[in-house]
Order: C-alpha cells, then sequence, then structure tokens
C-alpha cells in the first residue's frame, strides 16, 4: 500500500497511465489532466485503458492504493516510484514558494 498524499483519482490515473510500460507499437503512453478527469468519472477499477495496462482501483476516498498488480504487469515498485517522485516534487515546489514568500517579506 502506498500513501497517495493529496493526489486526486485523476493525477494518480495520469502518473500511472503515462509512467506505464509502453505495450503499443512500443510508443510512450501519454494522457493529459483533462482526458484522466473525464476517464475517472464514476470509475474507481481500471484494468485496460487506451491499450494500457493498469490493473489498480483509485479510490478518492482512501488515501492508500494498492499497487501489486499494477506493478506486476509494469515493473517492480514502479507505481510507488512514479507517486512518491510527484509527491516529492509538490513538496519541493511548495519549499520554495514559501522561501520565495519569506524572503519577499523580509
Amino acid at each position: 500500500m502506498t500513501n497517495k498524499k493529496g493526489l486526486s483519482k485523476a493525477e494518480i490515473f495520469q502518473i500511472l497511465f503515462n509512467g506505464s510500460s509502453p505495450v503499443r507499437n512500443g510508443k510512450v503512453n501519454s494522457i493529459s489532466s483533462e482526458e484522466a478527469k473525464k476517464l475517472t468519472i464514476n470509475k474507481e477499477k481500471f484494468n485496460t485503458v487506451k491499450g494500457v495496462i493498469l490493473n489498480v482501483k483509485i479510490s478518492e476516498e482512501n488515501d492508500k492504493i494498492e499497487l501489486y498488480e499494477y506493478n506486476k504487469v509494469n515493473g517492480m515498485n514502479l507505481g510507488e516510484s512514479l507517486i512518491n517522485a510527484e509527491i516529492s516534487k509538490r513538496n519541493l515546489v511548495e519549499k520554495e514558494q514559501e522561501e520565495e514568500k519569506e524572503d519577499s517579506e523580509s
């Protein structure tokens, strides 16, 4: 189980979709945030989407996500790595913004 810490269902879906293994003619998978929002409305379980194998259940109510099946298809601990990288990136941006705000107030 991985903590999705403040990421929405659509954001998690987009991260996992875009980070999944290329299966269609070796092309890199890519989906926009708008398309991810549309695809995740009223849905929690995602098996194969647009030829991409996800095998994941994403819930807005739960802060944890089980990525065993996703990782089985896409690579060991890939799901956790993708989600944790996005969370770290956001934390860094927030920290930089706070520092800039403090500097401008000084």
